[in-house]
C-alpha cells in the first residue's frame, strides 16, 4: 500500500492542508463564536465552532494532527479537543473534500470531488419524483429590478400587507359558506389548465420574492430554473449565498419572502372575489387564492418538509442540516437509553437536544405518512404503472437509507459496549410492536357502513290537493291517532269549481225533466248521460276539497322540521308534511358493492350498531337484510351528502314538463345496496327517528390492511371521478 492510500486510511497520521479556495468568516452561532465555511466549488456552507476552526487552522500540510491539538490545547486551555475529536474533525474534512494531503496534489481531490458532483448531478435528474434543471443566470436580471421593488421591502408595504391579510380573511368569514361550496370543483380537469398557469406564475413570483430580499441583503443569485416534484412543475432560484449573512434574521427573511409574497396574493385575490359576481374570473379568484393561500401554509411554512418553514426554523435554531442533525440527535439519544452506549457529549444544550430529538421523531413520522399515501394515489390513480411508481418511490426513500443507517449502525457498534439487559427490552418492545402492527393488519376487517335511524313502519303525511296552508293542528313530537287533523288546506280555486260543477249538475237535472215531459228520448238520454259525467267531476272536486283536510292514518308520533313555519304557505300535490311514526324503528343502510362482496352472507350473523353523537360504543343488533339490487338512488335522503350525509353525489337533470319548471335531481357517484336492521328494546327507545349511525359486521375475505388500501384508493378515485363529472 503506498503512503498516500496509508495516510487515507489512517487519519492520526495524516498531514492534512485546508484547502486555499475555502473562503472562511466569524460567525455568532447561538450565541457561541464559531466561522461559516463556503466551499465554492460546490457552492455548500459548513459552520463550525471556534475549537473545531481553531484546529484546522493548523493544518498546513505540515503539522501533524497531535501537534496540531497541542497547540489548541496551548490556546483553549479547558475548551481544547481531545484526541478523538480531532479524529473525528480529519475524518469529516477528508470526507468533505475541504483538506487534502500534503504527499498528493491539490488539483486531484478537486478534480475527483468536480467528477462526483457532476455525477450526482446527473443521478439526481434521473430521479423521477424530484429533479432540477437550471435554465439561466438571474443575477444581473436582479441587480436592475431590485430598485424598482424595493419599495414593497419597506416596513410601509408591510403595514399594507397586515391590512390585506385582515381584509381577506374577513371576506372568507363572512362567506364562508360560499366558498367551501365553490371549492369542491376545484379538481374538475376543466379547471386544471388554468390552475396550472396560475401555479406557474405563482411560484415564479415566489421564487423571485426569495432572489430578490437576497440580492437586498447583499446576496447573488446565480442559478435559476425548474425543478419537478413528484411530475409538478416548480420554479426554483438558488439563494445559498444568505448563509453568508452574518444575521439570522436576514437568512430568515430570505427563505420567508416567498410565502409572504404568496400569502399578500391570496389576500387580495380573496378580496377581488368577494367583489365579483359567478363567471370565470369569479372562480379564477378564488383558485388563486386557494393555491396562493392553502400550499402556502400546508407545505412551505410546514418544517416538516425541506421547504421555506424548514430553513427558517434551522436558521431560528441555528443548525444547519437541521433534518440530518436531528436525526442523528434522536437516534443517539435512543442508543444511550436503550442500549447504554457511551457517546461523546452533545454538542448542543438539554433543551435544544430534546427538541432537536422530538423533531427528528416527527420528521421521520411524517415522512413515513407522506410516503405511504403518495404510494396509495398513484396506485389509486395510475394502477399498474403506480403500483410500480410506489415500488420505486418507497425504496428510495426507506430501503436504500434504511440499508445505508444498517451499515453504518453495524459500525458503530464494533466500538461500543452495549448494555444487554436494556438491549433486550429495547429489541423485545420493538419486536412486540411490530408483531402487534402486522396481527392488526392482517385481523379480518370489519366494514363499517352508514345508516340513518326511521320508524318502521313509517308513515309520510302528505297534502292530497294542491293548497294555501290554512291551519296547523299538531306540532312536532305529539303523538297522535289514527283520523286526527294534521292540517287544513284552503283552495279557492276547487271551491269555485266545486260550486260551478253544482249549478251545472243542478241545470243538468233541469234539464234532463223537460227532456222526458216532452217524450223527447234522444234528448232526454243525451241529458242523462251529460248529468252523470258532471256528477262523476263534482264527486272528484269534493273528494280533493276534502282532501284538504289532512289526517293522520296510522297512530304514533309526529315528526317534522319547522311545521310551523308552513302557515300560509303553498302545497303542491304529493308534497311531504311530516312523519308518523310509532315504537318501532329501524336503520336503513347504504351498503357498498365491494362491502357485500367481503362480507359474504351479511344476513348470517348479527351486525353491530353504534349511533353517532352519543356516548355509548357499539351495541348488538338484529340480522342485517339486503335488497337483491343496487342502486344510484340514495336509501335514505339522510344520507345524501346535499344535507351532509356520508354519500356523495351527482347532479343530474330532469326534463322539464309543459306545466312545470326545469328541476334538477341527484344520483349516488357508485351504485349502493340498501340493507335494513330492525331495532328494539332500550336501543330502538334511545334512537330517535334522523340520527345517524354506523353498522359494523365482520368481513370474512379482506384483512385490515387490504381495507385500509381500498378504502384510500376508493376515495380518491371517488374524487377524481366526482370531478370529471362537474366538468363534463
Amino acid at each position: 500500500m503506498s503512503e498516500i492510500d496509508l495516510n487515507v486510511c489512517e487519519p492520526s497520521g495524516a498531514l492534512l492542508k485546508l484547502r486555499d479556495d475555502l473562503i472562511c468568516a466569524p460567525r455568532m452561532f447561538n450565541d457561541q463564536p464559531g466561522y461559516l465555511i463556503e466551499d465554492p466549488l460546490r457552492g455548500k456552507f459548513y459552520r463550525v465552532g471556534l475549537p473545531e476552526f481553531t484546529l484546522m487552522a493548523t493544518f498546513d500540510g505540515r503539522t501533524t494532527l497531535i501537534a496540531g491539538l497541542a497547540r489548541v490545547a496551548q490556546q483553549l486551555g479547558r475548551d481544547a479537543l481531545d484526541e478523538q475529536d480531532g479524529l473525528a474533525i480529519v475524518s469529516w474534512l477528508m470526507a468533505t473534500q475541504l483538506a487534502h494531503t500534503s504527499q498528493s496534489t491539490q488539483a486531484t481531490p478537486l478534480l475527483r470531488a468536480a467528477d462526483r458532483q457532476a455525477q450526482s448531478r446527473w443521478k439526481s435528474r434521473l430521479n423521477p419524483f424530484g429533479f432540477q434543471i437550471r435554465l439561466l443566470d438571474p443575477d444581473r436580471l436582479l441587480t436592475r429590478l431590485l430598485p424598482y421593488v424595493s419599495w414593497m421591502l419597506t416596513p410601509l408595504f408591510a403595514a399594507f400587507w397586515l391590512a390585506a391579510v385582515v381584509a381577506g380573511g374577513y371576506c372568507v368569514v363572512a362567506d364562508w359558506d360560499h366558498f367551501v361550496a365553490a371549492s369542491i370543483g376545484i379538481l374538475d380537469p376543466s379547471n386544471w389548465l388554468r390552475m396550472a398557469v396560475a401555479w406557474l406564475l405563482l411560484k415564479m413570483i415566489h421564487e423571485s420574492f426569495h432572489a430578490l430580499v437576497c440580492k437586498k441583503y447583499g446576496g447573488e443569485v446565480h442559478h435559476a430554473g425548474v425543478m419537478f416534484l413528484f411530475f409538478a412543475p416548480l420554479a426554483y432560484v438558488d439563494v445559498t449565498s444568505s448563509w453568508r449573512f452574518r444575521s439570522k434574521w436576514q437568512r430568515m427573511a430570505v427563505a420567508a419572502a416567498g410565502m409572504w409574497i404568496e400569502v399578500l396574493i391570496s389576500a387580495l385575490a380573496l378580496v377581488a372575489w368577494s367583489q365579483t359576481g359567478p363567471g370565470v374570473l369569479h372562480r379564477w379568484l378564488q383558485d388563486v387564492a386557494l393555491m396562493a393561500g392553502i400550499t402556502t401554509l400546508a407545505f412551505n411554512a410546514n418544517p416538516l418538509m425541506r421547504f421555506d418553514g424548514y430553513y427558517i426554523l434551522s436558521d431560528w435554531l441555528e443548525v444547519p442540516n437541521l433534518y440530518a442533525v436531528a436525526q442523528r440527535t434522536f437516534v443517539q439519544s435512543l442508543q444511550r437509553r436503550c442500549l447504554g452506549w457511551n457517546l461523546p457529549a452533545m454538542e448542543f444544550s438539554p433543551w435544544l437536544a430534546r427538541l432537536l430529538a422530538a423533531y427528528g421523531l416527527a420528521a421521520f413520522v411524517w415522512r413515513v405518512a407522506m410516503c405511504l399515501s403518495l404510494a396509495l394515489l398513484l396506485i389509486g390513480w395510475l394502477d399498474g404503472l403506480g403500483v410500480v411508481l410506489a415500488i420505486t418511490l418507497c425504496s428510495s426513500w426507506f430501503l436504500l437509507p434504511g440499508c445505508a443507517a444498517l451499515k453504518s449502525f453495524r459500525k458503530a457498534m464494533r466500538g461500543q459496549q452495549t448494555h444487554r439487559g436494556r438491549a433486550v427490552v429495547f429489541a423485545s418492545g420493538v419486536l412486540a410492536l411490530m408483531a402487534l402492527t402486522v396481527a392488526v393488519l392482517t385481523m379480518p376487517a370489519h366494514i363499517v357502513s352508514p345508516a340513518v335511524v326511521e320508524y318502521s313502519p313509517r308513515c309520510i303525511v302528505r297534502a292530497g290537493s294542491p293548497g294555501f296552508v290554512r291551519d296547523i293542528r299538531v306540532q312536532s313530537g305529539q303523538w297522535v291517532a289514527a283520523g286526527d287533523v294534521i292540517a287544513e288546506l284552503q283552495n279557492d280555486d276547487l271551491e269555485l269549481e266545486r260550486a260551478g260543477l253544482t249549478a251545472a249538475v243542478e241545470q243538468a237535472r233541469i234539464k234532463t225533466r223537460i227532456a222526458f215531459q216532452n217524450d223527447d228520448l234522444n234528448k232526454y238520454q243525451i241529458e242523462i248521460a251529460n248529468r252523470q259525467a258532471l256528477e262523476k267531476k263534482l264527486a272528484e272536486a269534493q273528494q280533493q276539497i276534502a282532501r284538504l283536510t289532512i289526517r293522520a292514518t296510522e297512530p304514533g308520533q309526529v315528526i317534522a322540521r319547522n311545521l310551523t313555519n308552513l302557515q300560509g304557505k303553498y302545497l303542491h300535490a304529493g308534497e311531504q308534511l311530516a312523519v308518523i311514526g310509532g315504537h318501532s324503528k329501524q336503520l336503513v343502510i347504504a351498503v357498498a358493492q365491494d362491502d357485500l362482496d367481503a362480507c359474504g352472507a351479511p344476513g348470517a350473523a348479527a351486525v353491530d350498531v353504534r349511533i353517532r353523537g352519543e356516548s355509548g360504543g357499539w351495541q348488538a343488533a338484529g340480522e342485517l337484510k339486503v335488497e337483491p339490487r343496487a342502486s344510484l338512488q340514495p336509501p335514505h335522503e339522510a344520507l345524501s351528502a346535499r344535507v351532509g350525509g356520508p354519500l356523495v353525489v351527482k347532479q343530474t337533470s330532469v326534463a322539464a314538463t309543459a306545466s312545470e319548471d326545469r328541476k334538477l335531481s341527484f344520483e349516488l357517484i357508485r351504485p349502493v345496496f340498501t340493507a335494513v336492521v330492525p331495532l328494539s328494546g332500550e336501543l330502538a327507545t334511545n334512537a330517535h327517528a334522523g340520527e345517524w349511525a354506523d353498522v359494523r359486521f365482520q368481513a370474512e375475505s379482506q384483512t385490515v390492511a387490504a381495507r385500509l388500501f381500498q378504502r384510500v384508493t376508493g376515495w380518491f378515485r371517488e374524487q377524481v371521478a366526482h370531478a370529471q363529472h362537474r366538468a363534463a
